[in-house]
């Protein structure tokens, strides 16, 4: 893979724009804060979505592309964002996850097509296995 940290940096700056997420639920590029908030790592030409808290690692995914990537960078902004949505909404409703999954769907519609169906597919198996 020939991406560099700054083309991922400039990538996921333009995508965040488009849905105006809070710079702070955007990852660190290229370095580990060691303190729970997602980072992005290339090693040996290879892509990871890492996440460390108190300097052990808490959840490595490898990418298998760019595209799958910022689909997990994606995955986790607008997740945040569906939950702040859900806060600011003030509901007392029961059960918040379809809000929350509907938000999610949303946003990452907007990023990309595949991105929404990918994780509406997620959202359904999640609600199939809660059953």
């Amino acid at each position: 893979m020939a991406e560099s940290i700054w083309q991922i940096k400039e990538l996921v700056t333009k995508l965040a724009r488009q849905i105006d997420a809070p710079i702070e639920f955007l990852p660190a590029i290229g370095r580990s804060p060691y303190d729970a908030e997602p980072h992005v790592e290339i090693r040996n030409g290879e892509l990871f979505y890492v996440v460390v808290e108190r300097g052990k690692e808490i959840r490595r995914d490898k990418a298998t592309n760019l595209d799958d990537l910022l689909y997990l960078i994606f995955e986790t902004i607008t997740f945040d964002m569906a939950c702040r949505y859900l806060i600011l909404l003030r509901t007392e409703t029961m059960d918040q996850m379809p809000i929350i999954f509907s938000k999610q769907t949303e946003l990452m519609g907007m990023l990309n097509e595949e991105w929404e169906i990918r994780v509406q597919k997620k959202h359904d198996e999640i609600i199939h296995r809660a059953g």
